[in-house]
């Protein structure tokens, strides 16, 4: 797969893999041979845009790229899907077009997507280029900012690179009269899109890219682009290597030969073009032979995802999990620094001063090249590895970034075949923290695909399975599934009940989450009753001030209001309040919940204007800490409107519904039950 960031043929594969040189006559639209300063201006005149850096080397394409434009064109909103090979230049002439075409567009993004859960920060992003959304913004509040924006607007181009599944991407392309391009190794993209055939280079061109690249003449030129099948990505590379390397075409061309020999005889998929395995594997074992803590790292690297990678993961790890002697380079800085340099001058890979990122198709050659054994002891040291980097809390949003860092690391593992119980704890923290940071639909597609796959593998009764039903028990609530999020808790309850006893703060944990839904369904005899028994175990084994302890007095507290007793919640919602501040600070988001439940509590006790300042002051804050579109924010909204309504501010009320409404089904969809809660509210005062 492509994707102009990580290794391609040298560095030249970040910056673009070929394209174009010949006259087009269509639209008047300039070839690459014809692109002047002009050209460039107009492209730097772009209102706002991400795009990588465009290649002034780009070839061929011509035909093609206009083709694209002419498709986008023909109607107010087009998708297509360049599809083909890894390594065919979909990215390149998806980039190579955004540049031609720059002027026909205010706004051009360009969206990593392979892992369709991480899309909600990179629309975010988009929303800080807007100003529709300021630094720092909570994500969900900010991706929403962004769309809603492209569906107020024309001319824009919004750019999917590298997108896998159709199904998992319909939900990201953004409404409104504006294009989008999409590239993918899938063809079955017709249901959304126009699927466009990318195909591998005319040898002229192919010829043209080795002899521009390297001192190979014409006719070494046309035997080593016959032998990589004039695959542009392979192209590129075996030219870096050959220019880095000052390798002769006879000894290249040899050592190609017994490469794809081996690869055959292994049994390579066709979706892998041979020459670009044979070109990595060439990179790789120069590596190798010249620096072996580069080489280790390369290959623990090509275990983790293809996004990039924290340079902390190794810096920080313990001595024990890394092999030597790559654990004594990693805390020498300039020691470091010259192995990654040596992988990205290779092509093999892409660095910063933070991270360091290999492309999936180079991560691919280089696990499939290595033995079982070697490729095992890899995965297990990277398991350890992110297992190290875990950070310590979930709940509080200063380690979000931690996570989302760690994210697409953790995903690229396949825990189902992952049998250490603290990797799989780990993946059960992300999803965790996803819920935590309010994305529901992301965090219950994740442990719903999870549970179902360990489900499979493991008794219902191990105990990090039991944390997986617990998780999608409580996935299940946040969703606004109910009945689900009932039977599932109650399941969880009574294997833990059974296996762990009364106390066990694993047991404690869904004993509080099946008091909510008890009580969230309605039996509010049972919810209180579970509620009361769980504070008073919570008390006695975690002590008053335990953040675990906290979390039960705010749920025993609410079932109090909801019983009617409305005095004695407000009491135990204050006196969580002011001890969550003292544990937590004031910002905490555990403590906000407290602060609004007071809010809520004073409401039905009547004190509307002591309720409309408590609402007012905690949802400002939720708005900075979690972000407007949060769901937390959210419900202290709805509550905030019902004050303001109480009060006597009609307007205000009617002003924050409105919004809230817009924002949940955003955020919710419009079959979650506080959606319909906000507009029966709405609709209500629409009546009167």
């Amino acid at each position: 797969m492509e994707r102009l960031s990580w290794v391609a043929g040298v560095a030249a594969l970040l910056v673009a893999l070929i394209a174009s040189r010949r006259s087009v006559a269509s639209r008047g639209v300039p070839s690459s041979s014809e692109l002047t300063e002009r050209d460039n201006e107009a492209a730097a005149s772009v209102l706002v845009r991400n795009l990588p850096a465009r290649n002034p080397a780009f070839i061929g394409r011509d035909d093609l790229i206009v083709s694209i434009n002419n498709a986008l064109t023909s109607g107010p909103a087009v998708i297509n899907a360049l599809h083909g090979w890894g390594g065919v230049g979909k990215t390149q002439t998806a980039i190579e077009y955004s540049y031609r075409y720059a002027d026909d567009y205010d706004v051009v993004w360009w969206f990593v997507s392979e892992q369709p859960q991480l899309l909600a920060e990179q629309y975010a992003q988009l929303a800080v280029a807007l100003g529709v959304a300021p630094a720092g913004s909570d994500t969900m509040v900010a991706s929403a900012a962004a769309r809603r924006c492209l569906r107020e607007r024309q001319r824009w181009l919004i750019i999917f690179d590298n997108a896998e599944d159709p199904e998992a991407l319909r939900p990201w392309i953004p409404d409104g009269a504006g294009h989008v391009l999409i590239t993918s190794r899938r063809a079955d993209w017709r249901e959304l899109a126009t699927p466009v055939r990318v195909d591998v280079l005319p040898r002229a061109e192919s010829v043209a890219l080795l002899t521009r690249r390297t001192d190979l003449t014409g006719d070494g030129a046309h035997l080593l682009a016959d032998k990589l099948g004039d695959l542009p990505l392979a192209l590129v590379q075996a030219a870096g290597f050959i220019s880095e390397t000052s390798i002769p075409i006879d000894d290249y061309l040899a050592s190609l030969e017994a490469g794809a020999s081996r690869i055959l005889q292994e049994g390579r998929p066709a979706s892998y073009p041979l020459t670009l395995p044979a070109a990595v594997k060439l990179a790789a074992e120069r590596v190798r032979e010249t620096d072996l803590p580069a080489w280790q790292l390369l290959r623990l690297c090509a275990a983790l995802g293809p996004e990039p990678i924290p340079l902390w993961l190794f810096t920080g790890a313990a001595d024990r999990i890394l092999p030597t002697p790559l654990s004594a380079a990693v805390k020498d800085p300039v020691r470091l620094r010259g192995s990654i340099g040596l992988l990205a001058r290779l092509g093999l890979a892409r660095v910063d001063k933070t991270t360091i990122q290999l492309h999936r198709l180079t991560q691919s050659v280089l696990r499939s090249s290595a033995p079982p054994r070697t490729l095992e002891a890899d995965l297990s040291r990277i398991r350890s590895l992110l297992v190290g980097a875990q950070p310590p809390d979930t709940d509080d949003p200063r380690y979000w970034p931690t996570w989302a860092a760690l994210a697409p690391h953790i995903l690229a593992i396949d825990s189902v075949d992952a049998d250490e119980i603290p990797f799989r704890e780990l993946v059960c923290g992300l999803i965790r923290t996803q819920l935590k940071r309010g994305e529901i639909a992301d965090g219950l597609a994740l442990i719903q695909n999870l549970h179902r796959r360990w489900s499979a593998r493991y008794h219902q009764d191990e105990l990090t399975m039991l944390h997986a039903s617990f998780l999608l028990g409580h996935a299940y609530y946040l969703a606004g599934l109910w009945p689900e999020a009932q039977d599932m808790d109650a399941a969880t309850y009574a294997a833990r009940l059974r296996l762990l006893g009364p106390d066990h703060p694993d047991t404690l944990e869904s004993a509080n989450n099946l008091g909510g839904s008890l009580t969230r369904m309605g039996n509010l005899a049972a919810g209180r009753a579970l509620d009361h028994d769980t504070l008073a175990r919570r008390r006695r084994t975690l002590g008053d001030d335990h953040p675990d302890t906290l979390r039960t007095a705010n749920n025993f507290a609410s079932t109090l209001r909801k019983s009617g007793e409305f005095a004695a919640a407000k009491a135990l919602h204050q006196d969580t309040w002011g001890r969550s501040r003292r544990v937590h600070g004031a910002e905490h988001p555990a403590t906000l919940i407290s602060a609004f439940y007071i809010g809520m509590d004073l409401i039905e006790l009547g004190e509307f204007e002591a309720a409309y300042r408590q609402l007012d002051e905690t949802h400002s804050t939720l708005r900075r800490v979690l972000g407007e579109s949060h769901p937390a924010t959210l419900q202290c909204a709805d509550q905030l409107a019902i004050a303001a309504l109480r009060r006597g501010d009609r307007t205000t009320a009617q002003a924050i519904l409105e919004e809230t409404l817009a924002r949940r089904r955003e955020v919710l969809g419009d079959s979650h039950p506080d959606v319909a809660a906000t507009a029966t509210k709405l609709a209500a005062m629409d009546r009167t």
